[in-house]
């Protein structure tokens, strides 16, 4: 499946991350929609400080998985810098079956600090016989 370029805003509560302090934000600028349901596919973020400019951190992580399920990725996610300053590709995204998923981040700005952002989200449709 394609990615698609929407904008923020059009992948609702996926969009944007915010750091608790307000010191950063990680955009969602690119992505399959809807979220393909166990498919290899790409995303592209955007990393800023708190007005907006490119962010470039010390270090960038990606992880995720499903909670109440205790499991994460089925394979990690392979991030590299993108094309434009702050960009970062996604590779190897899966959400490998439907339900509640979370994402997150860690990001190491130059002052050593670790700051992580997390947000839940579902993919796909339960099953009939287990959305009971």
């Amino acid at each position: 499946m394609p990615a698609t370029a929407l904008g923020s805003e059009a992948y609702g509560p996926l969009g944007q991350w915010e750091s608790r302090d307000g010191g950063f934000r990680i955009v969602l600028i690119e992505a399959p929609s809807p979220l393909p349901l166990n498919q290899s596919h790409g995303w592209r973020i955007r990393v800023t400080d708190s007005q907006g400019e490119p962010f470039e951190p010390a270090a960038l992580t990606v992880v995720g998985g499903m909670p109440q399920h205790g499991h994460g990725f089925p394979a990690a996610p392979r991030l590299s810098p993108g094309k434009r300053a702050g960009e970062y590709d996604i590779e190897g995204m899966r959400f490998h079956m439907p339900g509640a998923w979370q994402v997150g981040f860690t990001v190491i700005g130059k002052d050593g600090v670790p700051y992580e952002v997390r947000r839940e989200f579902v993919v796909g449709a339960l099953p009939p016989d287990q959305g009971q």
